[in-house]
């Protein structure tokens, strides 16, 4: 009832969060052991001893657990699959912590040693109300952990009490039901403010219109694509010809309309770490990743300009543009965006300033190599 809202990056989110509680799972770990070692004392009894000791270890597991989570959340290859198991594992430990905690609660309230129920109910209240601030956000774990350790030490005073236990009873229970109020409650504003702050990424990376990477969102992707030696990475630089006689003729809307159907096609024709941006009002950069040979960039040039310049149907229209091309090129290991997008823009205007037909450009030994590609706009009325 309470993810059915979220996003696959609103729980990715919420759940690289769970991988920072180190300082509050090792002092609960901490307790567990110090108050069980010290009732012990006061109540020999294997159980208390076995709770106490199981309680550590689940801590023990669940600290190294955040330690491999954060290392998780650093890496780029992040499946939801892989999210989902570490939810999964961060439930299960948390439940045994809690179980832990309740078990050890519960034997000490059994006993009749009064001094002892003070340091029990320090306890559960310290494990519950930390369960409830920590983990708010991921609220099935949050009322699991609270069920099971509030469950067993209220079966334990309820069977063991008198008057003073039976209200001590009551006031834990009612905290409980509070407890869950106050989960729903941080976990709702969690999710809209993580909402909010993923919304507000979305724009200054995306464009808002083909939903394409920005300019901004270009170079941070290009600083972070794989350079592998004995490849090449390109880049085409492309406008659209023609583009400002259809906002003329059929209104910007259509315009509009025309720019998001031709990014829609560029993102067909990307491989896995290619990356498409839109840098302007009818300009485009395709960075082309992988490349082994030359001749690769000059066919997926041609192979742009003649999908991209195929009819566009909108409304009742059939609209076509053309496309100036440019790309440049460069070892792997060596690109830099801005020495592949300057010659490739120079390029794509050299195309435009030819009128027609494709091209070639300059090859230069050493450095660059630019082709540029351009075809006339034509417009077809349907």
């Amino acid at each position: 009832m309470f993810t059915k809202k979220e996003s696959d990056e609103v729980y990715r989110a919420l759940i690289s969060d769970l991988a920072y509680s180190t300082v509050p799972t090792a002092i609960m770990g901490l307790a567990i052991v110090l108050i069980g070692a010290h009732t012990y004392s006061l109540i020999p009894s294997a159980g208390l001893l076995v709770a106490t000791g199981f309680g550590g270890l689940a801590s023990a597991a669940k600290l190294v657990l955040l330690r491999h989570h954060r290392r998780f959340n650093e890496s780029i290859d992040q499946s939801m699959s892989d999210v989902r198991r570490l939810e999964i594992a961060h439930h299960a430990l948390t439940v045994c912590v809690a179980l832990s905690v309740g078990t050890v609660s519960a034997l000490i309230f059994a006993d009749p040693v009064v001094s002892a129920h003070l340091v029990a109910t320090a306890l559960l209240f310290a494990y519950c109300s930390g369960v409830v601030c920590r983990l708010s956000y991921r609220p099935r774990i949050a009322r699991s952990a609270d069920f099971v350790a509030s469950a067993l030490s209220l079966g334990s005073i309820v069977a063991n009490g008198d008057t003073s236990h039976f209200i001590v009873a009551i006031v834990f229970l009612i905290l409980a039901l509070a407890a869950n109020e106050t989960i729903v409650h941080l976990y709702s504003n969690a999710r809209k403010h993580i909402t909010v702050r993923l919304q507000m990424e979305t724009l200054a990376h995306r464009d808002p219109l083909t939903a394409l990477p920005n300019r901004l969102a270009l170079r941070e992707a290009f600083d972070s694509l794989p350079r592998a030696a004995g490849e090449f990475i390109a880049v085409h630089a492309f406008d659209l010809d023609g583009f400002k006689a259809v906002n003329d003729r059929h209104g910007h809307p259509v315009g509009d309309e025309l720019l998001s159907l031709v990014a829609a096609r560029l993102e067909t024709l990307l491989n896995k770490t290619d990356i498409a941006a839109r840098i302007g009002g009818d300009e485009f950069v395709l960075v082309q990743t992988g490349v082994r040979r030359i001749v690769e960039v000059e066919q997926r040039a041609r192979h742009v300009h003649d999908v991209l310049t195929q009819p566009y149907r909108i409304r009742d229209l059939a609209l076509t543009v053309g496309v100036s091309l440019g790309y440049s090129v460069q070892p792997a290991t060596d690109a830099d965006l801005n020495a592949l997008l300057i010659p490739a823009d120079a390029a794509s205007y050299s195309a435009k300033r030819h009128g027609g037909g494709f091209q070639p450009g300059v090859v230069q030994l050493g450095g660059s190599l630019e082709v540029v590609l351009n075809r006339r706009s034509v417009e077809q009325p349907a």
